[in-house]
């Protein structure tokens, strides 16, 4: 028999009060409600490492970056096959699903409230430290940002 036991959430610290020092080890253990980490999302999509939080999770902190090129080439790879839509981008998102998935337009909109974009209170901007230390634990996933957002414009020309 199943027990379902309910358990007290820790507070989540402000992400501006994560030390530099300490965001590589926050982020990379850093769980939601449903087990999976915040980091390097487009690879756990794409790549065959996805199913494993603790890899995924840890691609910047591997010694000799195998693992996180492996997974950012096959990001990149099969993204490359997709229609490429990107949240900050939503007039160019929308003007490449009317040119490659003109059934899905009608119903895409860039009206719609997202779950980000609620006002955060007393957001405090990061430190120059933190800065750097976010851009080495992120690395992979910028670069599939990047990336992303090279797949969209390409799109976006070649539907014109």
């Amino acid at each position: 028999r199943m027990i379902q036991q309910t358990r007290k959430k820790k507070e989540a610290p402000r992400f501006n009060d994560i030390a530099a020092a300490d965001m590589a080890a926050k982020l990379s253990s850093g769980r939601s409600d449903f087990g999976e980490g915040c980091l390097n999302e487009p690879m756990r999509i794409f790549s065959d490492l996805g199913v494993n939080e603790a890899t995924v999770n840890n691609l910047s902190r591997e010694q000799d970056g195998a693992a996180g090129e492996l997974a950012l080439h096959q990001t990149m790879e099969r993204a490359g096959q997709c229609v490429v839509g990107i949240l900050e981008r939503c007039d160019d998102t929308k003007a490449v699903i009317a040119a490659y998935l003109p059934f899905l337009a009608p119903f895409f909109s860039c009206e719609v409230k997202h779950f980000n974009s609620a006002r955060v209170q007393n957001k405090k901007e990061l430190s120059d430290e933190q800065k750097l230390a976010l851009s080495e634990v992120a690395k992979y996933e910028i670069r599939a940002y990047e990336g992303a957002n090279a797949m969209l414009d390409a799109q976006l020309l070649a539907s014109k």
